[in-house]
């Protein structure tokens, strides 16, 4: 089981790497990408400039998604193995209330940084700029910015 699971971790960070060294562009960093407002799952105020110089996967899910609270379980764990100075998730949430968004996070375990709110104007704002059209979606992002992934459920999954 330890095997998989770090053949999983390795299998994903491999395609960051091989993905990001060939991609070029307008990149700056993956703050950039964040609005400034973002919370603990505790509700604690960070600075998105807190995640400089990390691979960050914005992860677009809701509790009323079937499909995202069969996978989110993956990536609680997987989330809870990669963790640390080079990685983190940001939960952009589309509950419809906050007590959902609360609910799901208790529900799954979630540790991540969340945009704060729930379905508020930043969520849809990175929906529109990511063409996120579709529940769930995980988009990954090198430390420069540059968009590395589409959508990474099936390397968190594999």
């Amino acid at each position: 089981m330890n095997n998989i699971k770090n053949i999983t971790k390795i299998t994903f960070f491999s395609s960051i790497i091989c993905i990001g060294i060939g991609l070029t562009g307008n990149a700056q960093d993956s703050t950039t990408i964040l609005p400034e407002k973002l919370k603990t799952v505790n509700g604690e105020s960070i600075s998105r400039a807190q995640l400089k110089g990390k691979v960050v996967a914005l992860y677009f899910s809701a509790h009323r998604c079937v499909k995202c609270r069969e996978f989110t379980p993956s990536l609680v764990e997987f989330h809870k193995q990669n963790r640390g100075d080079d990685f983190e998730i940001v939960f952009v949430s589309f509950d419809n209330t906050a007590d959902l968004k609360k609910q799901y996070i208790n529900e799954t375990g979630m540790e991540f940084i969340t945009v704060a709110g729930n379905k508020a104007q930043d969520h849809f704002n990175l929906a529109n700029k990511y063409g996120v059209n579709m529940l769930p979606r995980l988009i990954v992002f090198a430390p420069d910015g540059t968009r590395i992934s589409e959508d990474a459920k099936g390397d968190v999954s594999a």
